[in-house]
């Protein structure tokens, strides 16, 4: 049985509501999730039309949201995430970090609060009766934010590990992914696989994480003297999916000399990248291919699926939980910057090794 659009019930998937609004299916999936980057036209629009084609979306587990500072002093010990609230709307593997966070800190009897620190009349006292109200024994700093907005954490006497990123002006404890092996080593992949035109497309504005992705680029390419053209390479790519994907759909009709491969400064880019490619009738590998990083759930949901790096949260979770307990504990061990490795995973959308 069909609905009134001609699709069949049951049947009807993100790709068809975001084909018939001539958007990026990732989009459509932020729009369904309520996250607020969205602009609301959009996502008016996005549900109107999936309601329209008979889409059914399973709500469960797809919200995000922030823990409320109570007034009473909580008995359970929490540890406390200060982050841009943007992060968890904007990047996936953030969410997805925060899941394992929960998940280790729950077994070690701690619970989590997640709370945006933007207030800039806020004092060392108010930030002091926080903690002491929610009962807060440790902090992470999660993504990249300024010195400046966070210098109040470090002026209390509570261990802080930040994740994700680091001060070039403060040495912390950290824990983050080895972004500029894993991009040297994918050039270096990709260069064996008989690639020799590669280009980069990301957002070095983002953090320190996409400027190391960059720079890693920058130095393969350099070891293996390969060609570098200014128009192969973006650097402020749009951070959210509306943008990006009209902007890459024009990038690539104005560009009609592409590379024969694009490196991505995360999933997000290279998803919208490869619907924008398969709109204008460019065929994935074999026109142009495209490799991500960051391993979110959506790379499953594309066709062919995307060749990524996965950051490995799991592993980033566990070494941000066990280095905040330790200092929670008492331990006087010297502050560590910890990089975690970050690892191929296969997919469809690059050429196939060949046997030797």
């Amino acid at each position: 049985m069909k609905n009134a659009a001609g699709v069949k019930k049951g049947k009807v998937t993100m790709k068809d509501i975001a084909k018939r609004l001539d958007i990026s299916q990732n989009t459509v999936s932020l729009a369904l999730r309520n996250i607020p980057t969205i602009k609301k036209e959009t996502r008016e629009e996005i549900l109107r039309m999936a309601d329209e084609l008979g889409y059914v979306y399973n709500e469960s587990g797809a919200q995000t949201g922030f823990a409320p500072a109570g007034g009473k002093v909580q008995t359970q010990q929490n540890i406390c995430i200060f982050t841009d609230s943007s992060y968890f709307s904007t990047f996936y593997f953030y969410t997805e970090l925060k899941t394992f966070l929960e998940s280790r800190l729950n077994s070690l009897g701690y619970g989590l609060i997640v709370e945006s620190m933007f207030n800039p009349r806020m004092t060392r006292e108010q930030l002091g009766t926080f903690c002491q109200i929610n009962s807060i024994k440790g902090i992470i700093i999660l993504g990249d934010m300024a010195y400046e907005q966070i210098h109040l954490v470090f002026d209390l006497d509570i261990p802080v590990v930040t994740s994700g990123f680091y001060f070039c002006d403060r040495f912390t404890d950290c824990v983050m992914e080895d972004n500029l092996s894993a991009i040297h080593n994918a050039v270096y992949r990709l260069y064996e696989r008989g690639y020799r035109k590669i280009g980069f497309l990301g957002n070095v504005s983002l953090g320190v994480g996409q400027r190391e992705r960059y720079m890693g680029f920058q130095a393969a390419l350099d070891a293996l003297g390969l060609e570098r053209r200014p128009e192969w390479v973006l650097t402020d790519c749009a951070a959210d999916t509306e943008t990006l994907f009209h902007d890459q759909k024009r990038y690539l009709q104005a560009h009609p000399a592409l590379p024969e491969v694009f490196l991505c400064g995360c999933d997000q880019i290279a998803i919208c990248v490869m619907e924008a490619a398969q709109d204008l009738g460019l065929r994935i590998p074999d026109d142009i291919g495209l490799v991500g990083f960051d391993n979110i759930d959506l790379t499953l949901n594309v066709q062919p699926r995307l060749t990524t790096l996965d950051p490995g949260n799991a592993a980033q979770a566990d070494l941000i939980v066990s280095t905040l307990t330790d200092r929670i504990g008492g331990g006087k061990a010297p502050l560590r910057r910890q990089i975690v490795e970050v690892t191929w995973i296969e997919g469809g959308s690059i050429r196939p090794a060949q046997e030797k």
